[in-house]
């Protein structure tokens, strides 16, 4: 319950003050947070971390999932089921891309800090750094570049 507490009160807190800010400030907040918090909550956490086990299993456990998240994804658009096989192309990477690495995220790092504090915060570090990051952004490019048929559609930023 109290991870949930700080969690549900982050985003709340979160959600009254996007509204009251400028619509500048959550840009200029993520941007620190990914470039500078993050890594230096990482370091910090890392310097509590045991790393004497088999903490290298870790990545190797995110790419068996990646693996079959991704294989399982690539049967079922195969197969023909109609639901996945009449998707156009992009729509088709972005589902496997999304079997791959779906429910991997920095939210995973509070979440291993509260159930089992920071002594197993190097599992979590190095399952996102040498697994699912690698797979997002390795696998994920790969997948866009092959199935994304050359199409562009940019986020823009400049709000």
């Amino acid at each position: 319950m109290q991870l949930y507490q700080w969690l549900i009160g982050g985003v709340l807190l979160g959600w009254i003050l996007g509204r009251l800010l400028p619509r500048r400030v959550p840009l200029d907040l993520g941007r620190f947070l990914f470039w500078i918090g993050v890594p230096v909550g990482i370091v910090i956490f890392m310097r509590q971390a045991d790393l004497s086990g088999r903490f290298w299993l870790a990545p190797i456990v995110a790419w068996i999932a990646i693996g079959s998240g991704a294989g399982l994804a690539w049967i079922w658009i195969q197969r023909g089921i109609p639901a996945l096989s009449d998707w156009s192309q992009p729509t088709q990477g972005s589902f496997l891309l999304a079997s791959m690495v779906g429910n991997t995220g920095y939210i995973g790092y509070p979440v291993i800090l509260a159930l089992v504090g920071p002594e197993y915060f190097g599992w979590a570090v190095f399952y996102d750094g040498l697994g699912s990051t690698i797979g997002a952004y390795g696998m994920g490019v790969l997948l866009a570049a092959r199935l994304g048929q050359g199409t562009q559609n940019p986020p823009s930023f400049s709000e």
